[in-house]
Formats: C-alpha cells, structure tokens, sequence
C-alpha cells in the first residue's frame, strides 16, 4: 500500500466564547495536501447478519494499518509509523449526543453531564466559570450538541452502559483515514471547508450537521475532539502513564487545517474535562 507523505503545519487552539457567534475565518495552510491513494471514502460495509453491529453503529472492516505518518513528515509523535492488524469492528456513526448522554444518566448508569470542566493547570476562579459556561450541558437546545466536558472516565461508564468500549488508537485512525484507502481527510481528498467539517467555529455543531465521511461516519474530522482508550506515548514504545488517554481529531475550534489530520495526535489525563472534547463508542466483533 502506498503511503502518502503531508506537509507538517503547527498547531494552534483557537479560543472558545459565547455560543451562537460568526465563526472566525480558518487559517489555510501554505499549499494545498497532497492527493492521497483513495480519492473518495469507501462505502459503508454491508451488514446483512442480523445484529452484526448494534443500531447506530456500522461495521468497520479489518486491514493492515500504517499507524501515524512517515518520516520528514507529520509531528514528531507521529513515527516512526508502525504496521498493525487490526480487527473488524462496530463503531458510533457520529459523536455522542447530551440527549444520549441523558438516557444513560436516566437508566442510573452514569452520573449527570458534567456543567464544569476540569482542566490541565490552575486558572482563575473567573476563567474556570466561563469556561464552565461551555459544557455543552449548559448550553440551551443542547439534545444534538456533542457532549462535551466528559472524562475518559465518564466516556468509558457511557460505552460500558451500552455495552461498548472506547475506540482504540488504531482503530480510530483506521476508521478515519478509510481503511486501505489511507484517505488524507476522513471525507476523502478535498480540503476541509465548512461543507466537509465542523471546524473553526466559535460554538459547537450539531453531531451529524456535516457531510457524512469514510464509511458513513460523521465528524471524525472536526466536531468534538475524540477520547481513545490507548495510552499515550511514543509509537511502538511504551506508554509512560496509563491514566495519560490519546485524544484524536479536531474540534469545533481548530483554527487550522492540520489539526483535522487523521493522524494527528494529542493526549489528556483521563480525569481531564474540556469544551471541546466529547467520544464515540466502539464494540468488538
């Protein structure tokens, strides 16, 4: 399979604020990406085995994954690239909800959306509760908004509740990167633009709002950035803390291009709540 060399931009967060303003307008990269080996998303997989993958879920073939990108491209903790097998499996066609999020807290298996979030550093008591304001539990008409300011913790109760689990490292970049088409965005080719992906945005979109990507999916570029359930660490080395999750995925407040690559990498403590993070289960077959 052909790999497919990208150009390397930094990243850069953009700052949230009050629901319901005019989005900025996103940086651009310097030149365009190169065309990947795949310039479509394959079509969803055929499920014909009644209760092969729970509804709302969509079966995800099994393949040969280059993990992260080549050498003299990508960032750093993206190499060296490493071959994995990875198995079929179900996945969440989009991101879960406040109004999923809600069932499970009704059904007594998870404790209430969190209204704050629980960040990295010690900030002021001022900055926590405008952060705070942006949980998407304290958002108005939320039911379609992504739960946001969930833990890897809370995530991995929701999943468990429906008999799932968290996706996997590897597993979440082979969904996205489309399998063996080793796609250069989750939708295919084209650069991300506001038809493809919910990106640059001063507030969240609704799951699903955006154009459907690789094998049927929604927002694994842009939307909420996505927890994982691998630890993080250097690829193919051992991870140097458990309780540290790789997160993948942009969010509704990337400001730039890079940060919707499907190999790009970031990580939090599993107690860690922000505005911008939400998940997706994953069960296997």
């Amino acid at each position: 399979m052909t790999r497919i060399e990208r150009p390397v931009v930094l990243m850069f967060c953009l700052g949230v604020v009050a629901c319901g303003g005019d989005p900025p307008a996103p940086a651009k990269s310097p030149s365009p990406a190169p065309k990947p080996t795949g310039t479509e998303p394959p079509p969803p997989v055929a499920v014909e085995a009644e209760g092969a993958c729970p509804k709302g879920m969509v079966l995800i073939p099994a393949g040969t994954l280059w993990l992260g990108t080549p050498a003299g491209s990508g960032a750093a903790d993206e190499h060296p690239e490493q071959k994995l097998n990875v198995s079929e499996f179900c996945l969440d066609v989009r991101e879960v909800s406040v109004a999923d999020y809600r069932s499970c807290v009704k059904n007594k298996a998870c404790d209430p959306l969190p209204k704050e979030v629980h960040l990295l550093t010690p900030v002021t008591e001022a900055k926590h509760e405008s952060q705070s304001l942006r949980c998407s539990a304290n958002l108005s008409d939320n039911d379609d908004l992504p739960a946001t300011c969930v833990s890897a913790e809370d995530a991995t109760r929701y999943c468990s509740w429906k008999g799932a689990r968290l996706p996997s490292e590897p597993e979440w970049e082979w969904a996205a990167t489309g399998g063996d088409d080793k796609l250069a965005w989750p939708w295919g080719a084209a650069l991300p633009s506001d038809e493809n992906a919910c990106w640059g945005k001063r507030s969240p979109c609704r799951v699903a709002s955006k154009k459907a990507e690789t094998f049927e999916l929604y927002d694994l570029g842009g939307g909420v950035a996505e927890w994982t359930s691998s630890a993080y660490g250097p690829l193919g080395g051992s991870a140097p803390d458990a309780n540290i999750k790789v997160v993948r995925g942009g969010s509704w407040a990337s400001a730039r291009e890079d940060e919707l690559r499907p190999e790009k990498r970031s990580s939090h403590p599993a107690s860690y709540r922000g505005v911008e993070l939400g998940f997706r289960c994953a069960k296997s077959r």
